[in-house]
């Protein structure tokens, strides 16, 4: 899972390298950060597609938006990882 927008060659990279497939998550206001439900939202989407979600991407500051997610959100999402037994990688 990657929050969305997100740095365009993490496609191409995650697969050729490291065989994943990179799954956005959408938010309402990508300005300030996936929430826990943006997450479990875009976690259940792809496990309906057949996919395991295993890891959370998070680019901080994002790249391209430049955002800097605060220490709250950064907490959250890493809260929201572990509760699902995921990595995380910032």
């Amino acid at each position: 899972l990657i929050p969305a927008p997100y740095y365009a060659a993490f496609d191409a990279d995650l697969k050729i390298i490291a065989g994943c497939i990179a799954v956005p998550v959408h938010s309402s206001n990508p300005s300030i950060g996936p929430t826990p439900d943006d997450l479990e939202n875009a976690a259940t989407l792809a496990e309906l597609k057949g996919l395991r979600v295993r890891l959370l991407l998070i680019t901080n500051p994002n790249n391209p938006l430049g955002t800097i997610y605060p220490p709250e959100l950064m907490k959250s999402a890493i809260n929201w990882a572990r509760s699902r037994n995921m990595h995380t990688i910032v």
